[in-house]
Protein backbone atom coordinates (compact mmCIF):
# COMPACT_ATOMS: atom_id res chain seq x y z
CA UNK A 1 0.00 0.00 0.00
CA UNK A 2 1.05 3.33 -0.84
CA UNK A 3 2.66 5.11 2.41
CA UNK A 4 1.02 9.20 2.20
CA UNK A 5 3.98 10.66 2.46
CA UNK A 6 4.61 9.24 -1.15
CA UNK A 7 0.43 9.49 -2.11
CA UNK A 8 1.57 13.45 -0.84
CA UNK A 9 4.42 13.63 -3.16
CA UNK A 10 2.72 12.29 -6.11
CA UNK A 11 -0.44 14.48 -5.81
CA UNK A 12 2.66 17.35 -5.35
CA UNK A 13 3.42 16.51 -8.70
CA UNK A 14 0.16 16.29 -10.43
CA UNK A 15 -0.90 19.39 -8.48
CA UNK A 16 1.74 21.41 -10.47
CA UNK A 17 0.13 21.08 -13.70
CA UNK A 18 -3.86 21.18 -12.87
CA UNK A 19 -5.53 23.74 -11.48
CA UNK A 20 -9.06 24.22 -9.98
CA UNK A 21 -12.40 25.55 -12.00
CA UNK A 22 -13.75 28.43 -10.31
CA UNK A 23 -17.25 28.48 -8.00
CA UNK A 24 -18.31 31.35 -6.15
CA UNK A 25 -16.79 34.62 -5.58
CA UNK A 26 -14.76 36.72 -2.83
CA UNK A 27 -14.94 40.50 -2.71
CA UNK A 28 -11.34 41.75 -2.26
CA UNK A 29 -9.30 44.72 -3.33
CA UNK A 30 -9.70 45.39 -7.04
CA UNK A 31 -6.42 45.55 -9.55
CA UNK A 32 -6.24 49.21 -10.28
CA UNK A 33 -6.02 48.60 -14.45
CA UNK A 34 -9.14 46.16 -14.42
CA UNK A 35 -10.90 47.04 -11.94
CA UNK A 36 -11.58 43.14 -11.06
CA UNK A 37 -10.59 41.81 -7.54
CA UNK A 38 -7.48 40.60 -7.65
CA UNK A 39 -8.57 37.36 -5.77
CA UNK A 40 -10.92 36.90 -8.77
CA UNK A 41 -8.03 37.52 -11.11
CA UNK A 42 -5.84 34.82 -9.16
CA UNK A 43 -8.40 32.53 -9.83
CA UNK A 44 -9.35 33.19 -13.25
CA UNK A 45 -5.33 32.36 -13.73
CA UNK A 46 -6.32 28.74 -11.75
CA UNK A 47 -9.36 28.36 -14.30
CA UNK A 48 -6.93 29.40 -17.74
CA UNK A 49 -4.28 26.91 -16.30
CA UNK A 50 -6.63 23.96 -15.34
CA UNK A 51 -8.41 24.10 -18.99
CA UNK A 52 -5.03 24.21 -20.55
CA UNK A 53 -3.56 21.30 -18.41
CA UNK A 54 -7.07 19.28 -19.00
CA UNK A 55 -6.80 20.05 -22.79
CA UNK A 56 -3.13 19.01 -22.87
CA UNK A 57 -4.12 15.91 -21.49
CA UNK A 58 -7.08 14.88 -23.88
CA UNK A 59 -4.17 14.58 -26.25
CA UNK A 60 -2.25 11.24 -27.47
CA UNK A 61 0.57 13.20 -28.60
CA UNK A 62 2.86 15.86 -27.81
CA UNK A 63 1.61 16.10 -24.58
CA UNK A 64 4.69 16.10 -22.96
CA UNK A 65 6.07 18.68 -24.17
CA UNK A 66 2.93 20.93 -24.02
CA UNK A 67 3.01 20.02 -20.35
CA UNK A 68 6.60 21.43 -19.94
CA UNK A 69 5.60 24.28 -21.75
CA UNK A 70 2.95 24.98 -19.35
CA UNK A 71 5.09 24.64 -16.19
CA UNK A 72 7.70 27.01 -17.82
CA UNK A 73 5.02 29.60 -18.52
CA UNK A 74 2.56 29.37 -15.39
CA UNK A 75 5.19 28.25 -12.59
CA UNK A 76 8.11 30.78 -11.32
CA UNK A 77 10.54 27.69 -11.49
CA UNK A 78 13.88 30.11 -11.14
CA UNK A 79 12.13 31.49 -8.19
CA UNK A 80 11.37 28.21 -6.93
CA UNK A 81 14.50 26.55 -7.46
CA UNK A 82 16.95 28.95 -5.98
CA UNK A 83 14.26 28.53 -3.04
CA UNK A 84 15.25 24.62 -3.06
CA UNK A 85 18.52 24.81 -3.51
CA UNK A 86 19.02 26.93 -0.22
CA UNK A 87 22.39 28.45 1.06
CA UNK A 88 24.27 26.45 -2.45
CA UNK A 89 22.72 28.93 -4.75
CA UNK A 90 25.27 31.53 -3.36
CA UNK A 91 28.00 28.89 -3.43
CA UNK A 92 27.15 28.26 -7.29
CA UNK A 93 28.98 30.53 -9.66
CA UNK A 94 26.94 31.99 -12.74
CA UNK A 95 27.73 29.60 -15.58
CA UNK A 96 26.08 27.35 -12.74
CA UNK A 97 23.23 29.06 -11.40
CA UNK A 98 22.43 29.31 -15.28
CA UNK A 99 22.96 25.70 -16.00
CA UNK A 100 21.08 24.39 -12.61
CA UNK A 101 17.69 26.91 -13.61
CA UNK A 102 17.37 24.92 -16.75
CA UNK A 103 18.07 21.42 -15.50
CA UNK A 104 15.31 22.58 -12.55
CA UNK A 105 12.92 23.29 -15.04
CA UNK A 106 13.02 19.88 -16.79
CA UNK A 107 13.50 18.08 -13.95
CA UNK A 108 9.74 19.08 -11.89
CA UNK A 109 7.94 18.36 -14.65
CA UNK A 110 9.73 15.62 -15.87
CA UNK A 111 9.38 13.77 -12.57
CA UNK A 112 5.38 13.26 -12.92
CA UNK A 113 5.12 12.96 -16.58
CA UNK A 114 3.42 9.46 -16.25
CA UNK A 115 1.51 9.91 -13.62
CA UNK A 116 -0.47 12.63 -15.48
CA UNK A 117 -2.57 10.45 -18.17
CA UNK A 118 -5.04 8.88 -15.22
CA UNK A 119 -6.08 12.16 -14.85
CA UNK A 120 -7.77 12.99 -18.29
CA UNK A 121 -11.37 13.93 -17.95
CA UNK A 122 -10.84 14.82 -13.96
CA UNK A 123 -13.33 16.90 -12.36
CA UNK A 124 -11.63 20.00 -10.80
CA UNK A 125 -12.85 22.44 -8.92
CA UNK A 126 -12.80 25.20 -6.20
CA UNK A 127 -13.12 24.97 -2.16
CA UNK A 128 -11.88 28.28 -1.03
CA UNK A 129 -9.46 30.86 -1.80
CA UNK A 130 -8.01 33.83 0.45
CA UNK A 131 -5.23 36.80 -0.18
CA UNK A 132 -1.79 36.31 2.47
CA UNK A 133 -0.14 39.45 1.62
CA UNK A 134 -0.54 42.18 -1.00
CA UNK A 135 1.63 39.73 -3.29
CA UNK A 136 0.06 36.05 -2.55
CA UNK A 137 -2.59 33.94 -2.35
CA UNK A 138 -3.47 30.50 -1.37
CA UNK A 139 -6.28 28.43 -3.41
CA UNK A 140 -7.83 25.25 -2.20
CA UNK A 141 -8.92 23.26 -4.88
CA UNK A 142 -9.87 19.29 -5.34
CA UNK A 143 -9.08 16.97 -7.99
CA UNK A 144 -11.44 13.83 -8.55
CA UNK A 145 -10.30 11.58 -11.45
CA UNK A 146 -12.60 9.58 -13.12
CA UNK A 147 -11.70 6.61 -10.83
CA UNK A 148 -10.07 6.95 -7.65
CA UNK A 149 -10.07 8.99 -4.55
CA UNK A 150 -10.74 12.64 -4.82
CA UNK A 151 -7.36 14.98 -3.60
CA UNK A 152 -7.44 18.36 -2.39
CA UNK A 153 -4.14 20.71 -2.00
CA UNK A 154 -3.36 24.03 -1.95
CA UNK A 155 -1.15 26.19 -4.13
CA UNK A 156 0.12 29.60 -3.54
CA UNK A 157 -0.36 32.05 -6.33
CA UNK A 158 2.05 35.18 -6.51
CA UNK A 159 1.24 38.25 -8.25
CA UNK A 160 4.07 39.70 -10.59
CA UNK A 161 3.41 42.91 -12.19
CA UNK A 162 0.35 42.02 -14.98
CA UNK A 163 0.30 38.40 -14.15
CA UNK A 164 0.15 35.54 -12.00
CA UNK A 165 2.40 32.83 -11.37
CA UNK A 166 2.51 29.34 -9.11
CA UNK A 167 5.21 29.52 -6.40
CA UNK A 168 4.76 26.73 -4.41
CA UNK A 169 1.95 23.43 -4.06
CA UNK A 170 0.86 21.78 -0.39
CA UNK A 171 -0.71 18.36 -0.17
CA UNK A 172 -1.41 16.62 2.93
CA UNK A 173 0.18 18.93 4.71
CA UNK A 174 3.38 18.84 2.67
CA UNK A 175 5.08 21.58 1.08
CA UNK A 176 6.86 20.73 -2.15
CA UNK A 177 9.14 23.68 -2.46
CA UNK A 178 10.11 22.80 1.63
CA UNK A 179 10.29 19.07 0.41
CA UNK A 180 12.48 19.84 -2.58
CA UNK A 181 15.01 21.69 -0.28
CA UNK A 182 15.19 19.01 2.03
CA UNK A 183 16.29 16.85 -0.78
CA UNK A 184 18.49 19.43 -2.87
CA UNK A 185 20.16 20.94 0.46
CA UNK A 186 20.91 17.19 1.50
CA UNK A 187 22.75 16.01 -2.19
CA UNK A 188 24.87 19.56 -1.87
CA UNK A 189 26.07 18.82 1.45
CA UNK A 190 27.11 15.54 0.70
CA UNK A 191 28.55 16.45 -2.88
CA UNK A 192 28.56 20.57 -3.27
CA UNK A 193 26.93 22.31 -6.08
CA UNK A 194 28.49 19.55 -8.42
CA UNK A 195 27.17 16.64 -6.84
CA UNK A 196 23.75 18.27 -7.37
CA UNK A 197 23.94 19.59 -10.70
CA UNK A 198 25.59 15.77 -11.80
CA UNK A 199 22.24 14.64 -10.43
CA UNK A 200 20.11 16.46 -12.29
CA UNK A 201 22.33 15.83 -15.40
CA UNK A 202 21.46 12.40 -14.93
CA UNK A 203 17.92 13.13 -14.76
CA UNK A 204 17.56 14.65 -17.83
CA UNK A 205 19.77 12.25 -19.51
CA UNK A 206 17.18 9.54 -18.48
CA UNK A 207 14.37 11.50 -20.34
CA UNK A 208 16.88 11.49 -23.64
CA UNK A 209 14.20 9.61 -25.57
CA UNK A 210 11.65 12.09 -24.91
CA UNK A 211 13.57 15.05 -25.72
CA UNK A 212 14.31 13.22 -28.88
CA UNK A 213 10.27 12.71 -29.48
CA UNK A 214 9.77 16.17 -28.83
CA UNK A 215 12.56 17.10 -31.61
CA UNK A 216 11.01 15.19 -34.28
CA UNK A 217 7.65 16.40 -33.50
CA UNK A 218 8.47 20.01 -34.08
CA UNK A 219 10.84 19.11 -36.87
CA UNK A 220 7.02 17.51 -38.64
CA UNK A 221 5.35 20.47 -37.40
CA UNK A 222 8.32 22.88 -38.76
CA UNK A 223 7.66 20.77 -42.67
CA UNK A 224 3.89 21.17 -42.60
CA UNK A 225 3.66 24.43 -41.39
CA UNK A 226 2.36 27.28 -43.62
CA UNK A 227 4.65 30.20 -42.03
CA UNK A 228 7.64 29.21 -43.81
CA UNK A 229 7.79 28.79 -47.87
CA UNK A 230 9.02 25.77 -49.68
CA UNK A 231 12.36 27.33 -50.33
CA UNK A 232 13.06 28.46 -47.27
CA UNK A 233 11.99 24.89 -45.84
CA UNK A 234 14.86 23.25 -48.23
CA UNK A 235 17.39 25.39 -47.03
CA UNK A 236 16.30 24.94 -43.45
CA UNK A 237 16.71 21.63 -43.75
CA UNK A 238 19.81 21.74 -45.23
CA UNK A 239 21.56 23.41 -43.00
CA UNK A 240 20.47 21.12 -39.94
CA UNK A 241 21.60 18.43 -41.89
CA UNK A 242 24.65 19.97 -41.92
CA UNK A 243 25.16 20.62 -38.53
CA UNK A 244 24.33 17.39 -37.59
CA UNK A 245 26.57 15.75 -39.57
CA UNK A 246 29.10 17.89 -38.31
CA UNK A 247 27.96 17.52 -34.93
CA UNK A 248 28.10 13.57 -35.61
CA UNK A 249 31.97 14.38 -36.75
CA UNK A 250 32.90 15.96 -33.71
CA UNK A 251 31.56 13.47 -31.43
CA UNK A 252 33.68 11.31 -33.07
CA UNK A 253 36.32 13.14 -32.94
CA UNK A 254 37.33 13.36 -36.84
CA UNK A 255 36.17 16.81 -36.78
CA UNK A 256 38.03 20.23 -36.32
CA UNK A 257 34.94 21.81 -35.33
CA UNK A 258 34.72 22.96 -31.86
CA UNK A 259 31.69 22.53 -29.64
CA UNK A 260 31.52 26.07 -29.33
CA UNK A 261 31.37 26.85 -32.85
CA UNK A 262 28.93 23.82 -33.58
CA UNK A 263 26.62 25.43 -30.19
CA UNK A 264 26.60 29.24 -32.43
CA UNK A 265 25.61 27.71 -35.81
CA UNK A 266 22.75 25.81 -33.49
CA UNK A 267 21.62 29.09 -31.72
CA UNK A 268 22.00 31.29 -35.11
CA UNK A 269 19.64 28.49 -36.72
CA UNK A 270 16.78 28.37 -33.80
CA UNK A 271 16.58 32.02 -33.55
CA UNK A 272 16.45 32.11 -37.46
CA UNK A 273 13.72 30.03 -37.38
CA UNK A 274 11.87 31.57 -34.21
CA UNK A 275 11.96 34.93 -36.37
CA UNK A 276 10.58 33.36 -39.62
CA UNK A 277 7.55 31.74 -37.18
CA UNK A 278 7.06 34.55 -35.01
CA UNK A 279 3.95 36.17 -36.93
CA UNK A 280 2.74 33.44 -38.98
CA UNK A 281 2.98 30.65 -36.68
CA UNK A 282 3.55 32.06 -33.18
CA UNK A 283 2.76 28.80 -31.35
CA UNK A 284 5.51 26.86 -33.02
CA UNK A 285 8.15 29.65 -32.54
CA UNK A 286 7.14 29.39 -28.58
CA UNK A 287 7.70 25.44 -28.44
CA UNK A 288 10.70 25.91 -30.35
CA UNK A 289 12.26 28.57 -28.07
CA UNK A 290 10.78 26.58 -24.92
CA UNK A 291 12.88 23.38 -26.55
CA UNK A 292 16.12 25.11 -27.30
CA UNK A 293 18.52 24.69 -24.55
CA UNK A 294 17.45 21.06 -23.28
CA UNK A 295 18.04 20.33 -27.44
CA UNK A 296 21.29 21.59 -27.14
CA UNK A 297 22.22 19.93 -24.25
CA UNK A 298 20.88 16.62 -25.72
CA UNK A 299 22.93 17.34 -28.98
CA UNK A 300 26.37 18.22 -27.44
CA UNK A 301 26.49 15.03 -25.14
CA UNK A 302 27.66 12.24 -27.25
CA UNK A 303 25.15 9.56 -25.80
CA UNK A 304 22.17 11.20 -25.71
CA UNK A 305 23.10 12.75 -29.36
CA UNK A 306 22.71 9.58 -30.58
CA UNK A 307 18.99 8.99 -29.69
CA UNK A 308 17.75 12.90 -30.61
CA UNK A 309 19.75 13.17 -34.03
CA UNK A 310 18.24 9.53 -34.61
Amino acid sequence: MESKQNSAIKMLGIAAFIAGSIIGSVTEAADTKTGQPKLSLAENFVLDTGQQAISILEKDEKHHFELKRLFRKRFDYKLMGRYAMGRYWQKADAKQQSEYNLLFAEYVPNGYMGQMKEFRGADIALVKSRSISNDDTIITTSLAPKSGDTMTFDWRVRAQSEQFKVIDLVVGGVSYLKMLRQQFTSIAARGGVEGLLNLLRKHAKAKAADTGEEFRALADRLRSTDAIGFTTKVSLKSKVDALVTDLSRHHEGESDSDIDSLKQRFDKLIRSAINMLRDGDPSLAEDMASIHPTLWRALKDPEEFVVVAM
